[in-house]
């Protein structure tokens, strides 16, 4: 104990001088935006490269399934294809190709990170800002909707999926276009929750709920689950829903990010109509 209180007296100075170091670079990470986003994006990309290292040798494991995964996505591709389909009208249609604008683009990933069992989990994905992956771009997989990009490196991603207390899907039933919202209240990983559906919609057990695309992140009409209960809230007039998740989390291999390249046009018109109304107000 002596020792201890002499090793303190005699380099009190030097001590003191490191604390206060210390806590200057609390306060720096505390109140900067441009040091967390450098230590998120540093952070991010180095525990990519652990769990790349990881998901490589447990993906030999995965490789049956993962193949069987692709396979069943493979021949509904190319059922979509033209030559899949038998033609019947002997008319000859000719249309401007200019007409027709893409929108969505699509990058495959590799889930190389998955975490269930927390309240906030997160996904990590083998593409980043080099592969053009965003921030606040979608993500789905073979079977449905699976979440958000929420942070970027140059070569990997972190997605919030809809396993998360911040996720918030805008949804509609698909047999009649009313619309909902989709949230997830923690605990099972395998059922979500609708909000905001009035009591005057008709639903019925297993009606498919997919995207809405009135947002900048989804296109209409992505699986996101089926109705599995419900009963109406005589308080308010509105369902209390669960759904079933039509993407598994546990045994995801690889997903789709959801590039839209008419975001900024969208994003631009939404400021300009911001604008307005403000002026109106």
């Amino acid at each position: 104990m002596n020792n201890i209180l002499r090793f303190i007296a005699r380099y009190h100075f030097f001590s003191l001088f490191l604390l206060l170091e210390i806590i200057s670079f609390l306060l720096i990470f505390s109140f900067n935006y441009y040091p967390q986003a450098v230590y998120f994006k540093l952070a991010t990309s180095f525990n990519g490269k652990v769990r790349e290292i990881n998901a490589s040798i447990a993906n030999f494991y995965k490789l049956k399934s993962t193949n069987r995964q692709l396979a069943i996505e493979n021949s509904i591709l190319r059922s979509s294809l033209p030559s899949s389909f038998l033609a019947v009208d002997t008319n000859v249609f000719w249309h401007h190709d200019t007409l027709y604008r893409q929108r969505y683009k699509y990058i495959t990933a590799h889930v190389i990170g998955n975490s269930l069992g927390k309240r906030n989990n997160y996904i990590m994905i083998d593409k980043g800002s080099r592969e053009g992956v965003g921030i606040d771009m979608g993500v789905i997989g073979p079977q449905g909707v699976v979440g958000i990009v929420v942070t970027v490196s140059d070569h990997f991603a972190s997605i919030m999926p809809v396993l998360h207390s911040a996720t918030m899907i805008s949804a509609k039933l698909k047999k009649n276009n009313e619309l909902t919202s989709v949230i997830w209240k923690g605990g099972n990983p395998f059922k979500a929750s609708l909000i905001n559906l009035p009591g005057q919609v008709q639903i019925s057990k297993e009606d498919s709920v997919v995207t809405s695309g009135y947002s900048l992140i989804f296109p209409e009409g992505i699986l996101i689950g089926t109705i599995d209960h419900f009963h109406l809230n005589t308080d308010d007039n509105y369902y209390d829903a669960d759904i079933l998740l039509s993407t598994r989390f546990g045994s995801l291999s690889y997903v789709y990010v959801v590039q839209n390249l008419l975001r900024d046009e969208q994003l631009q018109l939404l400021k300009k109509q911001d604008e307005i109304i403000s002026e109106e107000n």
